[in-house]
């Protein structure tokens, strides 16, 4: 009986090891009793008037949070990076209305 309860233990804190490690920590969230709940991003997409997507991305407790894509109107990407909080962080490149990268640049 004890070793299945040792093992039980290991087993879960193996899998809160693997959270921590290949999760954005903003997805795991600890409660003050130590136990770990999943906060889930949804991905989000909005168009033109036309029909065209104009950008699309993960949105985490009502921000951007997570990579990220805009459009020209005509479907072409216009940016490309990733958001954490509403804030754009690492690097984002941009493109001019035919596809060409313009810019790139690190935040």
């Amino acid at each position: 009986m004890k070793k299945k309860w040792i093992i039980t233990v290991q087993i879960i804190l193996l899998f809160l090891a693997f959270l921590t490690a290949f999760l954005e920590p903003e997805w795991l969230q600890i409660d003050r009793w130590g136990r770990a709940e999943l906060e889930e991003k949804t991905y989000q997409k909005t168009y033109f008037d036309t029909g065209r997507i104009q950008e699309e991305g993960w949105m985490y407790q009502g921000k951007r949070s997570g990579w990220w894509t805009t459009y020209h109107t005509n479907g072409k990407p216009l940016s490309k990076g990733e958001f954490k909080d509403d804030s754009l962080v690492g690097t984002w490149t941009f493109y001019d209305s035919t596809g060409t990268v313009k810019e790139v640049k690190v935040f």
